[in-house]
């Protein structure tokens, strides 16, 4: 895999995305990660990465 030349000007997005708490009643605002943000990869290769009863 060939690494992709380095990007000038405004970051590029790479997810956006809206987290409802009640059933998608209503929605937080919208949380934008784009290529300037410090990601740090997951700890864990298993997906989904929680322990609740609903992905047990």
């Amino acid at each position: 895999m060939s690494a992709r030349p380095a990007r000038k000007g405004r970051p590029r997005v790479l997810l956006t995305i809206r987290v409802s708490d009640d059933g998608g009643r209503t929605f937080r605002p919208a949380r934008t990660y784009t290529t300037d943000d410090d990601l740090t990869p997951p700890l864990v290769d298993v997906w989904p990465p929680c322990r609740c009863p609903l992905h047990r």
